[in-house]
């Protein structure tokens, strides 16, 4: 990266940086889309077997598609309405606490590893 940020509230201006976004998509994207498909073979599964209420959420925005057409049109439908996940953060799990509840706690800010990690909530 051309210019160094070192302060935390120019967070905001990395991603106005087209080379940041770049990289981090090709950094996270394909750990993003792997524990996708993981959260929703798993709930699949689940369904199967009888939890007609299984539920499956991702962490952070979706990143099915290169360019998200919901997000440039909300009127146009989604491209993948039965592989499409919520996040926790969206329906309002608080995901520190419920990873620290389940003995999976992490720390922040993050210093050497970044962690991905999604719900599957079966009743």
């Amino acid at each position: 990266m051309t210019k160094q940020i070192h302060r935390a509230n120019d967070v905001a201006e990395l991603y106005k940086s087209a080379e940041f976004v770049n990289s981090y998509k090709k950094s996270f994207d394909p750990v993003k889309l792997r524990l996708h498909s993981i959260v929703h073979k798993t709930e699949a599964q689940a369904f199967t077997m009888g939890y007609r209420f299984a539920a499956g959420f991702v962490a952070g925005s979706c990143s099915l598609c290169p360019e998200c057409s919901v997000t440039k049109n909300p009127q146009a439908p989604c491209r993948h309405p039965f592989r499409a996940r919520p996040s926790m953060e969206a329906v309002g799990i608080d995901v520190f606490k419920t990873a620290e509840n389940a003995g999976l706690p992490f720390n922040l800010p993050v210093k050497t590893s970044i962690v991905n990690n999604g719900l599957i909530l079966i009743i």
